[in-house]
């Protein structure tokens, strides 16, 4: 369905619909933050994906924002700075850290392309407009900059509480090793790798790990087991492994390189796009999904696997309109 809509749509215009969907969900998470002062991790309606959406909204926004006007520009930038909020108001470590990690590699590519356009070779009067425009992007760069330091310091003023929770969980990072959800996440792994190494080819089934404690039933002799019976691996390379062997995680394997591969070339041929900004955006994130299955994520199924589907569609749209 949404294939077939961006022949009707720009893919500029699509993308702004999930961008400020995000932003909308990320006010009613920050509406108990705001009200009450509270600093429990708010997820609003996206109860287990918020963090999950938040740090995509983040390089979207972003590169949305060098890429737009003075007036729509300012409207980016607040929209971003409410889901960065949202993101730390979530405290979900992995995301927060993703999501700042990929806005920067945005930003970074976002200079390359300025800088290499302004030293390529065109005539006069092209090459003036081209050094204006990569001016432009390192000016609102800095802009960026600067409003971070801003929001943050806002936030601590306003909310400190929350800046505290969110340091608190990184700092607990340290002994999380033997407790915390970590530990959770490091026995979840550990159960996925027994589960591939008995069942290599095919493993045990699609659906069986959220069972899995029926099929080994000595892991009910764990105590820990109380805490993660009925939950994914937490991992979704690690999560086909268990369920669907090699058969199953080399194909997963090969949909994300694929749609990298395909996002990666349209990112080249970008100054044939009508919107080379679409194309920095969708090579950013076919980055995203293709890394972070390696680590925790759950773009193959619940929510996340509608958003998958959504930046898919756009990633096969951009490259066939370049074709």
């Amino acid at each position: 369905a949404v294939y077939r809509l961006s022949r009707h749509l720009t893919l500029r215009h699509i993308i702004n619909v999930f961008f400020w969907i995000a932003v909308a969900n990320a006010v009613i998470a920050l509406v108990p933050l705001i009200t009450t002062g509270q600093v429990e991790r708010e997820f609003g309606f996206g109860l287990k994906t918020l963090d999950d959406i938040m740090m995509l909204t983040l390089p979207v926004g972003l590169v949305l924002y060098l890429w737009s006007n003075k007036l729509t520009g300012i409207a980016y930038l607040v929209g971003t700075g409410i889901a960065f909020v949202a993101l730390l108001a979530t405290q979900s470590r992995l995301p927060i850290m993703f999501g700042v990690f990929f806005s920067a590699v945005a930003l970074f590519l976002a200079l390359r392309i300025g800088h290499r356009a302004a030293n390529g070779r065109h005539n006069g009067r092209t090459r003036a407009a081209i050094h204006r425009v990569a001016g432009f992007i390192r000016a609102r760069i800095r802009l960026i900059s600067v409003f971070a330091v801003i929001l943050l310091a806002g936030v601590a003023a306003i909310r400190p509480g929350m800046l505290v929770a969110v340091w608190t969980r990184f700092a607990d990072l340290a002994v999380a090793f033997t407790g915390g959800t970590v530990a959770l996440r490091l026995v979840l792994w550990k159960t996925a790798l027994v589960a591939f190494w008995d069942n290599p080819i095919f493993g045990i089934g699609p659906g069986n790990f959220d069972v899995i404690h029926q099929i080994y039933r000595y892991l009910r002799l764990d105590p820990i087991q109380t805490y993660v019976q009925g939950l994914s691996a937490h991992n979704l390379v690690l999560h086909y492994m268990a369920e669907m062997g090699l058969v199953g995680t080399l194909a997963l394997v090969a949909l994300l390189v694929n749609q990298f591969r395909l996002a990666r070339f349209s990112f080249k041929n970008m100054h044939r796009a009508s919107n080379p900004e679409v194309t920095l955006i969708l090579y950013v994130l076919a980055a995203f999904f293709l890394i972070t299955a390696f680590f925790e994520a759950a773009w193959m199924w619940g929510q996340m696997s509608f958003i998958f589907v959504f930046f898919v569609a756009l990633i096969v749209r951009s490259c066939e309109n370049l074709k």
